[in-house]
Parts: structure tokens; C-alpha cells; sequence
């Protein structure tokens, strides 16, 4: 009798899971304006120069950049009310700065990366969150910061009749000369064009970047890249667990995802997610510090898909 209904409580499980109606909230708010994805790659050329004047065009000093900055996201995880973006910057910059008053005058490559992390919240238009950034890891972002006249960076927003979106930056925590940036949005490629500049007798500064391309990157089919997959994975880790845990799955293709946990009676006690994710490896955390000790099934629902994953909560 016991194997009997350790045999049937899968099909119980999916069958109350049927059974149930799930409110999906619907992801066409407005327009794409920050369209974020795994492999999501943005390129830009971009400049900046910055000079001062002891006297009229005599005595100057000052630095310029020139070249390329690319954006791309690396990976994602997902919560139940946010989605937390790796974003990866790299640089190719030829570096010139000078100071005539010491006979100095100097350029050389930079060529680096570094890495900062995007918080989008899965309410209203979600708001894009990022913490305070340095120019050197975030050049051409710099309206994911904290803004210093109340304007808010949102993933969906209404585009105006020119079909683009505009949006005018004070941002924090720099020169003054520097702190206003106007930005252009199209919609489903993100940032077009950001510029920046000030000019006084003395003193000198501009910055630009514009977008050369906006690509979804293929990864090369490979047999160590866990990214891609040909069929559906769903794992988590630690299994048994105390508190909380990361469920991970992957998918061969990009689909309406829901991830619900269920009780060992069938019945559903969380929804975690229910959202579209791309193609590839996804992680969720999963707090269950609100839930007793006990045995639970991870339900992961695809449009042609459905898997069970069985867990144990040790408190």
C-alpha cells in the first residue's frame, strides 16, 4: 500500500497543480526600454575629454578617452520579487592626458573588465536598482545610480513621438560638471545615445557614447558549457536543507516558466515564480524560513514540460 502511494503522489501533485488557478501577471506593460537577458551584449563608442586653463587656451591640463565600452549580462537570479543581473563591463581605451605648465603629455591603452550587479524589481514598470558605481566600472550607465533629482530608471516605459525615450540624469557623488547626462532609449535595445557636457572660461568637459549594435550573443555549443542545454535540468543545492536553498534549472528554449512547491498532502504552499525566462541556466533562492520540517516537491511547469524535484527541510 505504502509504494502505492509514493507511486501516485507525483500524479496527485500535477493534477492538483492542473487543478489550480495561477494568476499570471502579464509582462506587456509598456515598451521594452532596457531589455535585459542572459548574453545580452551592448556595444558603444565612446569619448570624454576634460581640460582647464590657468589662462585663456595657455597653462592647460586635462585627460581624454577614446574608444570602445561593452555591456554584457553574464548571468541572472531570480527572486520572488526581483531578478538580480551579473552585468560584465570591458573597456578598450587609448588614454591621453597632458599638463603644459610640467611639459607632461602622455597616452596608453587601457584594457580592462570588471563586474557590477543590476537589480530589476518584478512589480509596477520594474525599477532598475545598481549600487553606487565609479565612472571606471560603470562609464556609460550612470542612470542606474541613485538619482539626485528624483528620476527613476525603469525597465518599461511609454516612448514619445519620435518613438524613443528620453530621460535627463543628475547623478550623485561627482563634479558638479559632470552630474547632468541626457539618455535616449529605444525600445527592445536599450540606450542609444547618452551625452554630457559643460563649458565655463577655464574649463572644459564632454562625454558621449553611442550604440554601435545590440546583440543576444551565441555560446558555442560545447560539452562543458552548463549554460546550454539540449533538454530540461532542474537541481538544487542544499538538498536536505535548512532555511534556504537555490533551486537551478536550465532549459533548451525561452518559455513561460512556473515554479511552485507542493506538501507532501498535494497541496501547493508557494509559488516562486511565474514568469518568461531565455534560453539557458537560471538559479532561484528559495527562503523557507516561514515553513515547517518536512518533505516538499519542487514543480517546475513549462509550455511542454513539467518536472518534479523532491526535497527534505531540516530545521
Amino acid at each position: 500500500m505504502k509504494k502505492i502511494i509514493l507511486y501516485l503522489l507525483p500524479i496527485l501533485i500535477f493534477q492538483f497543480g492542473a487543478s489550480q488557478s495561477v494568476r499570471i501577471e502579464s509582462i506587456k506593460r509598456t515598451n521594452d526600454v532596457f531589455p535585459l537577458g542572459v548574453h545580452k551584449t551592448w556595444s558603444y563608442s565612446f569619448q570624454s575629454y576634460y581640460s582647464t586653463c590657468m589662462d585663456l587656451g595657455r597653462d592647460c591640463s586635462g585627460k581624454d578617452d577614446s574608444g570602445s565600452v561593452i555591456y554584457q549580462v553574464i548571468d541572472s537570479t531570480t527572486y520572488i520579487d526581483s531578478i538580480r543581473w551579473g552585468i560584465k563591463v570591458s573597456r578598450i581605451l587609448v588614454h591621453h592626458e597632458y599638463d603644459h605648465t610640467m611639459s607632461f603629455d602622455t597616452s596608453y591603452q587601457i584594457k580592462d573588465s570588471s563586474l557590477f550587479h543590476l537589480t530589476e524589481l518584478l512589480s509596477g514598470n520594474h525599477q532598475l536598482i545598481v549600487d553606487t558605481l565609479t565612472d571606471q566600472i560603470n562609464p556609460l550607465w550612470p542612470f542606474l545610480r541613485q538619482s539626485c533629482n528624483n528620476t527613476y530608471m525603469n525597465r518599461y516605459k511609454n516612448v514619445d513621438t519620435t518613438g524613443y525615450v528620453y530621460l535627463s540624469i543628475c547623478v550623485p557623488g561627482v563634479p558638479s560638471y559632470a552630474s547632468f547626462y541626457t539618455a535616449y532609449f529605444i525600445p527592445d535595445s536599450g540606450l542609444k545615445n547618452i551625452e554630457s557636457s559643460m563649458s565655463t572660461i577655464t574649463m572644459h568637459y564632454y562625454r558621449t557614447a553611442n550604440l554601435l549594435n545590440v546583440i543576444l550573443t551565441t555560446v558555442p555549443q560545447q560539452k562543458n558549457n552548463s549554460n546550454i542545454a539540449s533538454d530540461y535540468v532542474l537541481s538544487m543545492f542544499p538538498n536536505p536543507f535548512n532555511c534556504s536553498t537555490v533551486i537551478t534549472f536550465t532549459i533548451p528554449e525561452s518559455d513561460l516558466i512556473t515554479i511552485s512547491i507542493y506538501n507532501t498532502l498535494g497541496q501547493r504552499v508557494c509559488n516562486l515564480v511565474n514568469r518568461y525566462f531565455e534560453i539557458g541556466k537560471h538559479s532561484i533562492l528559495w527562503d523557507a524560513s516561514n515553513y515547517s520540517t518536512g518533505i516538499y516537491f519542487i514543480h517546475l511547469k513549462a509550455s511542454s514540460h513539467t518536472q518534479v524535484l523532491k526535497c527534505s527541510l531540516i530545521k
